[in-house]
């Protein structure tokens, strides 16, 4: 999946998805949320090993 797939799907731009890959930007709760729909996974899996 690239980063465009990602943006498309959670309406997030490549450059703020690239910043929070990067450790560059603290990431707000619905942005994460966002992420988990475009991934197609749960919160959870963000938070478990």
């Amino acid at each position: 999946m690239t980063q465009l797939d990602v943006e498309i799907g959670s309406g997030i731009n490549r450059t703020e998805i690239s910043r929070i890959e990067n450790g560059q930007k603290n990431i707000e709760f619905i942005t994460l949320v966002k992420l988990a729909i475009a991934l197609d996974v749960e919160l959870q899996d963000f938070f478990t090993e």
